[in-house]
């Protein structure tokens, strides 16, 4: 393929970046419009302790990550760092077996699984490293 990277190289680079910008796109979000007091007040609700140290330092974590899966640079920590922030925040926000409301229900399900999901495809990255 002359002075291009090979196909499996460029294969590599679009799963990590398009599993980074899932994450990407949600740490403005997460932050802006009073979103953050939202989400330390959710914390607070799940009985999580320090609601609002909790949410800063999950908030680093995700930021570290997505730049280190970024910068391909200690990708492994980068990974460690999203899966760890996936399965917690996961874990407390999509409860769907809690939730009586069926539509917010099956939101809630189905973000449960897409999580699930970007965590197979880090999984599958760190597999690959």
């Amino acid at each position: 393929m002359g002075t291009f990277m090979n196909y499996d190289a460029w294969i590599s680079v679009a799963g990590r970046l398009l599993i980074a910008s899932y994450f990407i796109m949600s740490l403005p979000h997460g932050i802006l419009n009073g979103r953050a007091a939202h989400h330390i007040k959710k914390l607070g609700a799940f009985g999580v302790p320090l609601p609002v140290v909790t949410f800063w330092i999950g908030w680093i974590i995700e930021l570290v990550g997505c730049v280190l899966l970024v910068a391909n640079w200690h990708l492994d920590i980068g990974i460690y760092c999203l899966a760890v922030f996936t399965i917690v925040s996961n874990g407390l926000y999509n409860r769907y077996w809690t939730v009586t409301d069926p539509m917010v229900k099956n939101f809630s399900r189905l973000l449960f699984f897409a999580n699930n999901a970007v965590l197979g495809g880090l999984l599958v990255l760190l597999a690959a490293k």
